[in-house]
């Protein structure tokens, strides 16, 4: 999935391909943060990465908003460290443009911006509790990007 990942060409597919798999397997936050099929390499920075770039693809930003949302919306690995490690990373990007990058981007095309703010607000209701207990700069300098 990883090599897909790498080209512009595939990309897109590769991410709806993760998106069913999230979907289908219930796959967690916890997993996306630890390295698959035998690499060493993690997932969720990637896919972190992409959501932090405003020259992204409609396409692309919208299936690797909805495969994040797909791991964020699966509960079997709540209040664990390795899931609260992998908020902290999404919360780290916002610094590195993390959804305001792409949303300043495509602030008028309405189905990126959705895609963006489903995943955010999905983010922020599914992990309130280590949301709240962090400190809130991150997720303010989010809302000032964004209006």
């Amino acid at each position: 999935c990883k090599r897909a990942l790498a080209s512009n060409e595939t990309m897109a597919p590769a991410l709806e391909a993760l998106q069913n798999w999230n979907q289908t397997c219930q796959v967690t936050l916890s997993h996306l943060n630890s390295p698959t099929c035998g690499g060493t390499e993690a997932l969720l920075p990637f896919l972190v990465e992409i959501l932090s770039q405003p020259q992204q693809s409609e396409s692309v930003l919208i299936a690797a908003s909805r495969a994040l949302q797909e791991a964020i919306i699966v509960p079997t690995d709540s209040c664990t460290p390795s899931r609260e490690e992998a908020v902290s990373i999404m919360l780290n990007g916002i610094a590195n443009g993390f959804v305001a990058a792409p949303f300043q981007n495509f602030v008028d095309n309405q189905d990126v911006c959705h895609a963006l703010s489903n995943l955010i607000c999905t983010l922020v209701t599914e992990e309130v509790d280590y949301v709240s207990s962090q400190p809130a700069e991150p997720l303010l300098m989010l809302l000032l990007r964004i209006q």
